[in-house]
């Protein structure tokens, strides 16, 4: 390694999907609603603050280069990846540290409280100046892909005028979700192997906080021990920390193993901020520029900034609305199986059971498309699960199960959902409410009956948000379904609805991989009816819209057809055909491609009301 002779650079990598418009979810502490009595704020306002006051300290910070990059995408749903530098320093990629202090974007009037100067008494408050270089714009979906290849980009850029044998590079990046365009695997490596005389960049992931009921994931040591899903994925994207960041975390009594990795997962504001203090530290490790830039004078050390009521030295640290629900009422009376002369009546339990089978593969996992299939079919399952939420019965569960390739190429299920939910196989109805990851505010246009558009505001429920993989068999997935479905009709042996399985996928399953897989569901123990198999289809490649077709001729692949064929009939057709008539036909297969399956939640529903 080549001595350093000049600093480094720091690059912020900033989602701004609208996922960081949902509230912090931080239980008790200072940035609690319950204590400053105030609306929780946002992630995106809360980093916002937080970004601000290190940008007003680093004009005492020895002087080093600084991006400021934001991702989202437009209503077009294409990547967007900008430099949030705005008023003298728009435009510009990378600015130097000590630029900041003359080129806020605007200064705030806030305030702060302090101790009651006789010693006693209520806290004082006073106004102070509060600079504003980052301002958040937060909307549609965060395309990680595009933003680490900006970030490659980046760095290319600075390299090349960064003088000779510069520093280590720092990428921090902040987010609140999965990636909204793709696997960002690879583009990452090609982030973490950057070649620098310093070293290799050291990146740095921190994700906000979704859920108050699942404990934070703070620099862990070993990939081991982390649950399968996002942190697991996440571990291997960071960097392992040098010493001299590890000292900076010991300092602040952070608990921290050898080994460590500059990794937060579910991260409280406080954990973020004090991660934010390591750029400071690194910045004072690298030497002074060899060819100075002129370096504006430092502001005073301002005084402790107070933000929703609570004095916090140096950083401000602060810390979903789910839609009303549309509840279906639903007599308590059972239903009984008429039964011929000599044979004891089935008594009929109101239960119901859906088990959601998610295919997370795609021919290229890492394309950096935002509309690809796995995103699609998880904006179904989200569909699907936010109508249960909307219309809790407390009597349909439901499970969802998931299967790919994992980052070492073995077939990986997960078998339950994410955040406050997590570690429950089956979730009722009414669970699902509270048990969003987060809730997505928009506006979507809609006619207003009279030839025109009217826009009203949309709130969507995600609960379901992961990366794409390489294909990978169904096999273990379908298993797992198995086991749901045995434990669940163990106890729920006459369910007045037939357990149901839907499967969602590309359409593009080896044929004999699924026979595998679909042969487990039949017959399951202690079932009285035949578990019903639906498939929901979002294709890679063009193929028309079919809904509930009646012969498998209708559709224009193999895949499909075999599809076809292990599709159970709708259930309770006769009824829905009737009340359907454009949409479902008395020999229709519980099948769609690139369509909706609304009406399962419908049918599910009305085969739960007791007959009159």
């Amino acid at each position: 390694m080549s001595e350093i002779q000049n600093p480094g650079c720091v690059v912020f990598l900033i989602d701004e999907s609208a996922a960081m418009e949902s509230p912090l979810q931080e239980s008790g502490g200072p940035m609690s609603s319950v204590a400053t009595g105030q609306p929780p704020k946002s992630k995106a306002a809360s980093l916002a603050t937080a970004l601000n006051a290190l940008f007003k300290r680093l004009g005492d910070a020895p002087d080093f280069d600084v991006a400021l990059m934001g991702y989202q995408t437009d209503s077009a749903e294409q990547a967007v990846v900008e430099s949030r530098w705005g008023g003298a320093l728009a435009g510009r990629e990378f600015v130097s540290s000590q630029e900041l202090a003359g080129n806020p974007v605007t200064v705030e009037t806030r305030t702060r409280k302090l101790p009651n100067p006789a010693g006693f008494g209520p806290p004082v408050e006073e106004p102070f100046s509060f600079p504003v270089w980052y301002v958040p714009q937060s909307k549609g979906k965060a395309p990680q892909v595009a933003a680490f290849r900006r970030c490659h980009e980046l760095l290319t850029n600075w390299l090349a005028s960064a003088g000779p044998n510069p520093g280590t590079p720092l990428v921090i990046h902040l987010f609140a979700g999965g990636s909204g365009d793709g696997n960002p695997q690879k583009v990452i490596e090609d982030v973490m192997q950057f070649a620098v005389p310093g070293g290799s960049p050291l990146l740095l992931q921190a994700h906000f906080s979704t859920s108050k009921n699942v404990p934070a994931t703070l620099y862990p040591s070993n990939r081991y021990y982390l649950p399968a899903g996002p942190q697991k994925d996440l571990f291997p994207r960071c960097s392992v920390l040098p010493e001299s960041l590890v000292t900076v975390l010991k300092q602040a009594k952070v608990a921290i193993n050898p080994n460590a990795v500059g990794m937060l997962y579910n991260a409280k504001m406080v954990d973020i901020a004090m991660s934010l203090k390591m750029v400071e530290s690194l910045a004072k490790s690298w030497p002074a520029r060899s060819t100075a830039a002129p370096i504006a004078p430092p502001e005073p050390e301002p005084a402790p900034i107070v933000i929703e009521d609570v004095a916090v030295p140096e950083v401000t640290l602060e810390p979903a609305a789910v839609p009303d629900a549309d509840v279906v009422e639903l007599e308590s009376e059972e239903s009984v199986a008429a039964a011929e002369p000599g044979v004891e009546a089935v008594v009929r339990e109101r239960a119901a059971l859906l088990v959601c089978v998610l295919d997370r593969s795609l021919a290229d996992p890492f394309s950096g498309d935002t509309k690809n299939a796995c995103t699609r079919l998880q904006e179904h399952l989200n569909d699907l699960l936010g109508k249960l939420a909307k219309r809790p019965t407390e009597v349909i569960d439901t499970s969802v199960i998931s299967y790919g390739l994992d980052s070492a190429g073995e077939v990986e299920v997960r078998t339950t959902l994410e955040g406050s939910l997590s570690g429950q196989a089956i979730v009722r109805d009414s669970e699902l409410s509270g048990g969003a990851l987060r809730v997505d505010e928009f506006e979507q246009q809609v006619p207003n009956g009279v030839g025109g558009l009217m826009t009203i505001p949309v709130k969507k429920s995600i609960f379901v948000e992961l990366e794409p993989t390489a294909a990978a068999s169904p096999v273990s997935a379908f298993a797992a379904a198995q086991q749901v479905l045995t434990d669940w009709c163990g106890r729920h042996p006459n369910s007045l609805v037939p357990p149901i399985v839907l499967h969602l996928s590309r359409g593009q399953t080896d044929s004999a991989a699924l026979q595998e897989a679909v042969g487990q569901l039949q017959p399951i123990p202690g079932s009285l009816d035949p578990v019903s198999l639906f498939h929901l289809v979002v294709t890679e490649t063009p193929h028309r819209s079919v809904v509930y077709p009646e012969q498998a001729s209708e559709l224009e692949t193999p895949e499909l057809q075999q599809m076809f064929d292990l599709s159970s009939a709708v259930l309770n057709r006769e009824q829905v055909a009737a009340n359907n008539p454009n949409l479902v036909k008395p020999e229709s297969r519980g099948l769609v491609v690139n369509g909706k399956i609304d009406l399962l939640v419908e049918t599910m529903l009305g085969m739960l009301k007791p007959s009159p």
